[in-house]
């Protein structure tokens, strides 16, 4: 059995709006705390890649950076 390369997430939160579009997005990788902000789940390293990255993009301050097996994924490739 192989096991898929883990996504690590990072959230720049002096950057972040508590808009709260990550969480809706990607409920099993963000969640938000007691004060809007966003975080990330500690299991978020295996939610859905596609989730994980449309919510990303979405971010209105693109505060979010999603990497793979440590290379860092370009959001708008």
């Amino acid at each position: 059995m192989t096991e898929s390369p883990t996504v690590q997430i990072t959230i720049d939160i002096t950057e972040c709006c508590a808009s709260g579009m990550c969480a809706a997005i990607a409920p099993e990788a963000f969640a938000v705390d007691a004060a809007g902000y966003a975080v990330v789940r500690p299991d978020a390293g295996r939610a859905d890649l596609d989730d994980v990255v449309r919510a990303a993009r979405n971010c209105p301050t693109l505060c979010i950076a999603v990497s793979r097996s440590g290379a860092e994924i370009d959001l708008f490739a």
